[in-house]
């Protein structure tokens, strides 16, 4: 039997405000970017820790760091671009 099409439209209304709900509420976290001195990075909201979460891209070396608000999350990356420049310093490399 066929429904008419009011109720297939509602239905069909339903179907995609679920899945809109779902997408909200999915643990897969947000992603955002942000950068400092030409490095990019990743950032992602944790809901579970409450923090924010940071990984510094296209670099040899595994860059990260965290925060609980936006300027956090700045000085944060700021701290850890500087921090990885100094330690290539030392190392007598130059910072990719």
């Amino acid at each position: 039997m066929r429904q008419p099409e009011s109720a297939a439209m509602l239905a069909a209304s339903r179907t995609a405000t679920e899945a809109t709900a779902a997408a909200r509420t999915s643990s897969a976290p947000a992603m955002t970017t942000m950068t400092y001195k030409g490095y990019t990075a990743t950032v992602a909201y944790d809901t579970d820790a409450g923090l924010f979460h940071g990984e510094v891209a296209d670099t040899r070396d595994v860059i990260t760091f965290q925060g609980k608000s936006i300027a956090e999350m700045k000085k944060a990356l700021a701290g850890s671009i500087e921090d990885y420049c100094a330690f290539c310093k030392e190392r007598g490399e130059k910072p990719s």
